[in-house]
């Protein structure tokens, strides 16, 4: 799943369901050190970052920023396997970088954002990437539909891409209307089809057969202000064959999708109870979008999920940042979960001041995160399992 930008309403959260929803905050695992951490001098202020395991072992992120021209600008940067700088490049034009990611080819493709005014519409940019970062070509799409809200984008089976946008018509608020459209292309970025989906902010995608997708988000049935987390599946005509529904918690943040081994899904996201505390959550379903278990993951601070990984033995892995409910120093956050989703362990860094923005994980099931530590661009690998 990756990166987007949500007004997250406070509320209480009452949690219930048919299965355990309890505090599963008790470790039974000692976490791993750091194997790794960087820093990198890149423009002013940074404001996102995505990174992706390479290839050749390395790790590749972008990272928007301002200029000292106050311009927007999109930089991508790889490294070695240890973090080490190998090449940079900056991609022409201002746009908010939305998602990123590797391509069959050994490449990238990256979707952005184009903020339109007046009326706060949004324009999408697809860029295409060589392994060298070099642009092989781009791609600009108008959008009818109000201001995104979430994007991501998939390679798919057939080569081509599908970009997956949550849109809003009040803006970057859960307070309006919530809709999303798909577009899908082909292997050169030109566009075959579009389909808009009512009621439903779509903040994951992806692919379950050819030209079929499951998609989470946030929903408003019937145009209602009460959100509830959302699961559907279309089929290769884009019509819908199930959706599935959970009050889990008003303004519930679904943040990754993933299909299981057993060929169920998983999300992965954030929900607040309050001012002073943020939870993760993560729910499990079958192939059907049956729900067959949800866990949450407690503690006194404000946590955000940055990324939400399937691990080899079917565990899961949550990386974010976490802040102290007097708001204090922001500190990198991760939790290692088994197939069942009960804690295994708990990291979080006890220095710096640190803002994740997104992780991965390595080939040796360490977790990377990107983000910001004290004011510069920032890369860390836990240790491998």
């Amino acid at each position: 799943m990756k990166k987007l930008t949500l007004l997250i309403i406070a509320t209480s959260i009452l949690l219930t369901g048919c299965n355990d929803s309890s505090n599963n905050s008790n470790s039974s695992q000692d976490a791993p050190g750091i194997a790794w951490e960087k820093t990198y001098e890149i423009g002013m202020t940074n404001l996102g970052a995505y990174v992706v395991p390479a290839d050749d072992g390395g790790f590749t992120t972008s990272i928007e920023y301002f200029d000292n021209q106050s311009l927007l600008n999109c930089t991508i940067l790889k490294t070695g396997s240890t973090g080490d700088s190998l090449w940079v490049t900056t991609l022409d034009g201002e746009m908010i970088c939305r998602d990123f990611r590797t391509t069959s080819d050994g490449g990238y493709v990256l979707v952005g954002i184009i903020v339109v005014w007046p009326g706060m519409t949004t324009d999408l940019k697809l860029f295409k990437l060589d392994m060298n970062g070099l642009v092989v070509w781009q791609q600009t799409f108008q959008s009818p539909w109000g201001a995104a809200i979430g994007t991501s984008i998939i390679e798919t089976i057939d080569g081509g891409y599908t970009i997956g946008v949550g849109t809003s018509t009040a803006g970057q608020s859960l307070s309006s209307e919530l809709h999303s459209y798909l577009l899908k292309t082909d292997a050169g970025g030109d566009s075959l089809w579009s389909i808009f989906l009512e009621n439903i902010a779509a903040t994951a995608i992806l692919e379950t057969t050819s030209d079929c997708y499951a998609i989470a988000g946030v929903t408003d049935p019937e145009g209602s202000s009460d959100r509830a987390l959302n699961l559907l599946q279309l089929d290769d005509s884009q019509a819908v064959q199930w959706s599935k529904s959970w009050d889990i918690g008003e303004y519930e943040f679904p943040s990754e999708l993933l299909r299981t081994f057993d060929g169920g899904f998983a999300i992965g996201g954030s929900i607040m109870s309050n001012l002073e505390q943020q939870d993760l959550f993560l729910l499990k379903t079958n192939s059907e979008g049956d729900l067959q278990w949800q866990r949450f993951y407690h503690d006194d601070d404000l946590n955000y999920i940055r990324g939400c990984f399937l691990m080899d033995d079917g565990g899961y892995a949550f990386a974010g940042s976490s802040t102290p409910s007097d708001y204090t120093d922001t500190q990198a956050l991760a939790i290692r979960t088994n197939s069942m989703g009960f804690e295994l362990w708990r990291y979080r860094s006890d220095y710096g001041n640190i803002q994740v923005y997104d992780a991965c994980t390595a080939p040796d099931g360490g977790i990377v995160f990107t983000g910001i530590n004290n004011g510069e661009s920032w890369l860390m690998k836990l240790e491998g399992e």
